[in-house]
């Protein structure tokens, strides 16, 4: 079976942040540090925990899969720190089915 079966097809504008070389490492790393920076304690993703998947390189999006179950597509603002909610902003799908469908549509 493939590692990856049961995550979504991540669109060809999309940079796939599961790998382990050090190339995707080093975005993957940036990307969770850009996340926590811009998390405040009152943002309904503060404390979960978030594995991510991809980057957009046509927008500031992200994909998480939160505590192994939930689906999100998180909008940065690369701002390097705590962001008032309802930044940065987050759509939750609770099958990859769902994910799927927001990520060819957007």
């Amino acid at each position: 079976m493939d590692r990856w079966s049961g995550y979504p097809s991540l669109p060809s504008s999309w940079l796939d942040l599961r790998g382990d070389d050090d190339e995707v490492e080093r975005r993957r790393r940036a990307v969770e540090r850009e996340l926590a920076a811009e998390l405040s304690p009152d943002h309904q993703l503060f404390g979960h925990r978030a594995a991510v998947v991809g980057q957009s390189e046509s927008t500031d999006d992200i994909l998480l899969l939160l505590e192994g179950r939930i689906w999100a597509l998180v909008h940065l603002t690369w701002r390097g720190s705590p962001e008032r909610p309802p930044w940065p902003r987050v759509k939750t799908y609770d099958s990859v089915h769902a994910v799927q469908e927001a990520l060819d549509h957007n």
